[in-house]
C-alpha cells in the first residue's frame, strides 16, 4: 500500500497478457484499478521501499529506443514519493540496475535495515543511500550480494517476523537477523 492506495504488478510469468503496474485510489469516483502508463510493463514483483517511499519492479522492463525488453534480473524504481515517475534523470531519485549473476530474480520485500532482493541463487542486499550524483548519476541505491547458494524457491516464500527474515530455498530454510 501507498498510504491508503493500493498498487498491484500481476505476475507476467504466469500471464504474459496483463502487465504494468496498477493503482486504485478511494474517493477517486472509479472503481477499478487504473494503469501507470509511465511505470515498467512486465514486473515479476513490485514493493514499497521504507522509509524512502519508493516502488521498486524487480524482473522489470527495460527501455529502449525502439521498444522494450523484459529483463529478469532489472530492477527499477520510481522517484521518491512519486509512484508514477520512472525516467532516471538529475533532478530525481527514479532509477534502475541489473543484477550480475542468477537467471531471473523471484522476490524482494522491504525490512527495518534494508530491502532485499532474492535470485534464483542469490540473496542481495539493496541499501537505500539517498541522493543523485553528478551527471545524473544514480546514488539511491547501492547493491551488495549477501548470501550464495540460498536463492528463493519462490516468490512469496519469504516472511519477516520479529525483525528476522525466513524463506525457503531450494534445498533448505534460512534466515536472516
Amino acid at each position: 500500500n501507498w498510504g491508503e492506495i493500493l498498487l498491484a504488478a500481476p505476475c507476467t510469468e504466469c500471464d504474459e497478457d496483463v502487465g504494468g503496474i496498477w493503482y486504485w485510489q478511494p474517493g477517486r469516483g472509479f472503481q477499478t484499478m487504473r494503469l501507470i502508463h509511465t511505470a515498467p510493463l512486465y514486473n515479476t514483483g513490485i514493493f514499497l521501499s521504507q522509509p524512502a517511499q519508493i516502488l521498486v519492479a524487480y524482473g522489470s522492463t527495460a527501455n529502449e529506443n525502439i521498444g522494450f525488453t523484459h529483463d529478469h534480473l532489472l530492477i527499477r524504481w520510481s522517484h521518491q514519493q512519486d509512484f508514477t515517475q520512472w525516467v532516471a534523470r538529475a533532478d530525481n531519485y527514479a532509477g534502475s540496475y541489473r543484477l550480475p549473476s542468477g537467471s531471473r530474480i523471484v522476490g524482494g520485500m522491504s525490512t527495518r535495515q534494508r530491502d532485499l532482493i532474492w535470485t534464483d541463487i542469490e540473496l542481495w542486499s539493496m541499501n537505500y543511500l539517498g541522493g543523485q550524483g553528478a551527471h545524473g548519476v544514480s546514488l539511491v541505491y547501492g547493491f551488495q550480494k549477501i548470501g550464495t547458494s540460498c536463492g528463493l524457491i519462490a516468490k512469496h516464500a519469504t516472511v519477516s517476523f520479529r525483525g528476522i527474515v525466513y524463506w525457503m530455498g531450494h534445498s533448505n530454510f534460512f534466515m536472516l537477523g
